[in-house]
Order: structure tokens, then C-alpha cells, then sequence
């Protein structure tokens, strides 16, 4: 008896096996694009919103400037915060570079998007493109915006601080003005960057939902019920 079940049970893991070999098989034959109305904690990394079917593009004078103004003052601002004795995390600025260029080609194949005909067949691409560009701005401010915003309130706390009860930071105040003025530049500008992803990210959500068909208009539901099943909860 305990050999009959056991045979059926190796039978069983047998067809099993077959199954899911049968199944990866057939999933293997269509590439995997992610669902943009996922969120956007499954994208961690500022390279996983790359595609390489996105066109490549420069950046503009505006955001090349936002970066120069962070690494050329890099160092002044980890020295200043450093000895000011304000623990503040400026990992951010060594991750700007890359995650400005990333943002950038992002918001710059939307727009050439944007400005033309939707073409169906590329349905799936420009909901990938949707979704990385929505997980990216979600990068950009968990990453460089929250940081530099908690670095220029930190140190202008410290200002007002130190204008009110005399400086123990060993650093002077006008050092600390200038490292103030300096924050102020990068989170003004890095705000004006988000803003433009959003914006961009919100009209191509727009476009595919009017020019994709009832592929495009389900996608669009699809997001609107998620958004209002996550606003219930809050």
C-alpha cells in the first residue's frame, strides 16, 4: 500500500514539473513590460527606468546647470554641514549626475511623444515609458529633493539659531549664508525639475488613454480605480 502512494505521489510531482515547464515556455516567447499602474516601491534604482528603446537625448542648459552648481560645491557643503556638526545625509550629491540624466532623457522622450500621433502598436512601450518616468520623479524626490529640502531647513534653523543665541558652530556665518544660498539654489531648481516630469508623466497618461484605443481607455481605468482604492485607505 505505502509503495501505491508513494508512486502516486512522484507521479504527481511529475506532472507538476510539466506544467510549469509548459507555462514558462509560454510566457517565455513574449517580453515582460511592467504595468504602470504598479507602484512605484518595486523600482528602487534610478537605472531600472531605462529602456533601451528610448531615444537618447542631451541635457538641457537648465539641468546642466543644476548639476554644476552641485558638484562644484559639493565639497563645501559636506565640509560646512560636517563642521557645523549637523548630521545630514549628502549622499545625494553624488548621486545627482545620474539620476538628472536619467530624469532628463525621461522627460524628453515624453515630449517626443507627446507632440506626435500615438502609434497602438507601441501600446506597451508607452505605458513602460509611463511607468518609468512616474517611478523615476518618485526617485528624484525620495532621493535628491527630501535631502537637499532637510539640508537648507537644518541649516537655516541653525542661522536663526545662531543670530538668536550666539554661533557655537565654529563655523561662520557667513559661511553658513552662503552654504544656505547655495541649498536654496538646488531645491528651487530641483522642484522646478519635478514639477516638469510630473507634468509630462500626467500628459502622456492623457495621450495614451485618448489615442490607444480601448486598450488605451482600460489602462486609464485601471489607474483611476487604483488611485481611488489608495485614497479610501488614507
Amino acid at each position: 500500500m505505502s509503495l501505491v502512494i508513494f508512486m502516486a505521489v512522484i507521479a504527481a510531482i511529475m506532472i507538476t514539473i510539466i506544467l510549469i515547464a509548459c507555462s514558462f515556455a509560454n510566457n517565455g516567447s513574449s517580453q515582460h513590460i511592467p504595468n504602470s499602474t504598479t507602484l512605484s516601491s518595486q523600482v528602487n534604482r534610478i537605472e531600472e527606468c531605462q529602456s533601451v528603446e528610448d531615444n537618447k537625448y542631451s541635457l538641457s542648459r537648465e539641468e546642466y546647470n543644476l548639476i554644476k552648481i552641485i558638484e562644484q560645491n559639493r565639497e563645501k557643503i559636506k565640509t560646512t554641514l560636517k563642521a557645523a556638526n549637523l548630521e545630514i545625509d549628502t549622499a545625494w550629491m553624488d548621486s545627482s549626475r545620474k539620476i538628472m540624466e536619467i530624469t532628463s532623457n525621461l522627460d524628453k522622450n515624453i515630449q517626443w511623444y507627446i507632440d506626435k500621433n500615438l502609434n497602438r502598436a507601441k501600446f506597451n512601450y508607452y505605458i513602460s515609458l509611463h511607468y518609468r518616468s512616474f517611478s523615476a520623479a518618485d526617485i528624484f524626490y525620495t532621493k535628491q529633493f527630501v535631502p537637499v529640502c532637510e539640508s537648507y531647513q537644518k541649516i537655516t534653523e541653525l542661522i536663526d539659531f545662531s543670530y538668536k543665541y550666539g554661533n557655537q558652530t565654529g563655523v561662520s556665518i557667513e559661511n553658513l549664508k552662503e552654504t544656505q544660498n547655495i541649498l536654496e539654489s538646488v531645491r528651487k531648481r530641483s522642484l522646478a525639475h519635478l514639477h516638469q516630469l510630473n507634468n509630462q508623466t500626467r500628459k502622456l497618461k492623457f495621450k495614451i488613454r485618448d489615442e490607444c484605443g480601448q486598450r488605451g481607455r482600460n489602462w486609464y481605468e485601471s489607474i483611476v480605480k487604483k488611485n481611488r482604492r489608495l485614497q479610501n485607505k488614507t
